[in-house]
């Protein structure tokens, strides 16, 4: 009776340790599905960061060139709003 319950306790911490070890490989590959997953994301990140400073410099010569053109249609207005003589 004794060997028996033993046996049986024996197998209940082999079906835990069973458990846990299929629970930690489980997680293991989950773990490395997200970092596989967060080095794509940082990666998509980058390129966007990088297209954003690129849109940002676009966007300031922008600028730039419509004051100038501003500056240039106040100019054209100030000559044709002389009176003729």
């Amino acid at each position: 009776m004794k060997t028996e319950n033993e046996m049986q306790a024996a197998q209940y911490y082999q079906d835990l340790l069973d458990d846990m070890s299929k629970r930690l490989s489980n997680s293991i590959d989950e773990i490395d599905e997200l970092m596989k997953r967060n080095k794509e994301l940082l990666e998509a990140n980058k390129k966007l960061m990088e297209t954003n400073r690129e849109l940002v410099k676009t966007n300031q010569k922008l600028i730039t060139t419509n004051r100038n053109l501003v500056e240039e249609l106040q100019k054209f207005k100030q000559l044709n709003g002389k009176p003729k003589k």
